[in-house]
């Protein structure tokens, strides 16, 4: 396992590079913090984001991890997982910036963005811990 989460193709930044990071440890407090993963797919027609509850394990059985999303085998998302990318995304609002015109609104926020194939979660995964 390693410590960087380098970009990707598919997550270079190319705005605000100053404000990225790819630190484990920044990402794993974000996602500890977090309560909510706003989760993006592409529906037959139409892209859709739908907010969900998540669990992670960074030592997870999945390479650099993984996330648990809570979701019904039946949603449309989660039918044919392995043939569906998904984006979560989880924000840490941690102030807003009132200025004097609403142009100059701003807010400081930690957001981590994970991309990937979805997979359903295998019985052993499901099965509680026995001590």
């Amino acid at each position: 396992m390693t410590s960087e989460l380098g970009p990707t193709k598919r997550t270079q930044i190319n705005r605000g590079k100053p404000h990225a990071q790819s630190d484990r440890a920044i990402l794993a407090q974000v996602l500890g913090e977090g309560l909510i993963a706003h989760v993006g797919y592409q529906a037959v027609s139409h892209p859709v984001v739908l907010p969900m509850a998540y669990a992670f394990d960074l030592a997870g059985p999945d390479a650099d991890g993984t996330l648990y999303l809570h979701g019904s085998v039946a949603a449309m998302m989660l039918r044919d997982p392995n043939e569906r990318q998904l984006c979560a995304t989880i924000t840490l609002l941690d102030g807003l910036v009132a200025a004097r015109s609403g142009f100059e609104h701003s807010m400081n926020y930690r957001t981590a963005v994970i991309i990937g194939a979805a997979r359903l979660v295998t019985r052993r995964e499901r099965a509680p811990a026995r001590s």
